[in-house]
């Protein structure tokens, strides 16, 4: 018997990767493209990565749970950028929905 694996993502961190309920199915994976493309646009409809993710084994649940942790700290530099190069007069500074667009 196939044993499957979920990864818990909340707040863009991994905070889960353990194994599943038998009757959840292996709903993610595929090629690291695929599923850095499957991040990216989980992030643009709902401004995170959060949620549950199976996989059919461990390792695809070890290296989505990476890609995840990278996809985070990308986001986390790009912001740091934005941060780094407001002018000494800024009035504001606010988050917005999507970190790697540049402000307006």
């Amino acid at each position: 018997m196939t044993q499957n694996w979920l990864v818990t993502v909340k707040g863009n961190l991994v905070c889960a990767i353990e194994q599943a309920a038998a009757d959840v199915g292996s709903a993610a994976g595929g090629t690291p493209l695929e599923v850095a493309s499957a991040l990216a646009t989980n992030f643009a409809h709902h401004g995170c990565i959060d949620g549950a993710y199976a996989f059919a084994d461990r390792e695809g649940a070890k290296v989505f749970a990476k890609l995840c942790l990278k996809f985070g700290s990308a986001l986390i530099e790009r912001r740091l950028e934005i941060i780094e190069k407001l002018p000494h007069s800024f009035d504001r500074y606010a988050a917005d929905e999507q970190p790697l667009q540049s402000p307006t």
